[in-house]
């Protein structure tokens, strides 16, 4: 019960001024009182440019787009006290690119990331960066699914991917230029989920329940520390926003999402983007008919 009446402490001094200076969001206690949620990104510099966002300068984007809706978006995991953000983020991005091409929905292992790409320069637990995990992706012909290569631990294990099925063939990476709302915005309508990175720092991120979030003390960060997932946007009472699905179960936030505001880039939410593209046609079981190091997956 310690960490329940820690926090009630803090949010006895600090939700009286929630109204007075941030959006009209809500905020609740964590079902379990724990507040203690693990992160996971490198503080490092931002992805190297694999490729550059495409102007389509004859494409606008629709007013509201819900990838979760669309089914392109698996349900809310738990990275649990690992701070493996990174690889849910990398994931789901590539989860949504693979239903837009085969029209199936399949879970793909956050474990073979944090046990594998380490020589790519993550770190499992210890924290890691999507686009390092695309180029693992990149170089393997894909991720294995959850159901091939186990359930998601919690913890770094030993990298056993030999003789599994990876699905996916990433060709490359999207990086969307810095802080640009316009080009996230038609990322997502036209290539689905798109991994991001945000500042989850203010302890008002840590409570949030609904509503549109917006916190002048996220600013427009540049030093972000969580890894997660933009599925679409949309407008509620007339605020813009992002809707992030994030990896804290659905204990947290509205289920598991957050409503974050467009509002002066609030989080960092667009200075970090990166979207997988795959190459090859996809089969009927998510698998990519295309060579990698000369041999068929």
């Amino acid at each position: 019960m310690g960490s329940l009446k820690w926090v009630f402490t803090i949010l006895s001094v600090w939700c009286p001024h929630v109204a007075e200076s941030r959006g009209d969001f809500s905020w609740k206690l964590p079902e379990f009182g724990d507040v203690y949620h693990v992160s996971g990104i490198i503080t490092i510099p931002f992805a190297e440019i694999e490729e550059p966002f495409e102007a389509w300068y004859n494409l606008t984007a629709n007013k509201s787009r819900i990838q979760y809706y669309d089914g392109a978006v698996t349900p809310v995991k738990d990275q649990a006290l690992c701070g493996s953000c990174w690889s849910f983020a990398t994931t789901g991005a590539l989860e949504g690119a693979l239903f837009f091409k085969s029209g199936q929905l399949t879970p793909l292992s956050e474990q073979a990331l944090m046990d594998c790409s380490w020589g790519f320069g993550n770190f499992g637990c210890d924290g890691g960066i999507a686009w390092r995990a695309f180029n693992w992706a990149k170089k393997h012909g894909g991720i294995p699914s959850t159901e091939s290569y186990g359930p998601y631990r919690g913890q770094n294990e030993y990298c056993h991917y030999n003789q599994l099925e990876f699905l996916g063939n990433v060709s490359r990476y999207i990086n969307i230029p810095f802080g640009n709302v316009a080009a996230l915005k038609l990322a997502l309508f036209k290539n689905g989920p798109v991994a991001v990175s945000i500042n989850a720092s203010p302890k008002s991120f840590t409570f949030y329940a609904n509503g549109v979030y917006y916190d002048p003390e996220c600013g427009n960060d540049t030093v972000l520390n969580h890894g997660v997932l933009a599925v679409g946007y949309g407008v509620l009472q007339g605020e813009s926003y992002w809707l992030i699905k994030n990896s804290w179960s659905t204990h947290w936030g509205n289920d598991g999402y957050i409503l974050l505001s467009m509002k002066d880039n609030n989080c960092g939410v667009t200075n970090a983007a990166v979207y997988p593209v795959i190459v090859g046609e996809v089969t009927g079981n998510g698998t990519t008919n295309a060579k990698v190091h000369g041999k068929q997956l």
